[in-house]
């Protein structure tokens, strides 16, 4: 069993973008990171990997520019 302390949640607006073919994380931890974060829209990209902005860059861009207007 893992132990993770109790920290305060994060309150400001998060986008998480996720490579699901990221082979040094996994996916699994975009649920995990939510639990501590209010406000938080995570976005997968099934073929990219770990350097998400490399891979798929428009998308990458396409989200951050909606998630900050």
């Amino acid at each position: 069993m893992v132990y993770i302390p109790e920290y305060s949640k994060i309150t400001s607006p998060t986008l998480i973008i996720w490579g699901d073919r990221d082979i040094a994380l996994e996916k699994d931890l975009t649920t995990m990171s939510a639990k501590y974060v209010e406000n938080v829209r995570i976005k997968h990209l099934p073929r990219a990997n770990h350097f998400v902005h490399w891979d798929a860059s428009d998308e990458v861009n396409q989200y951050i520019k909606e998630f900050v207007e």
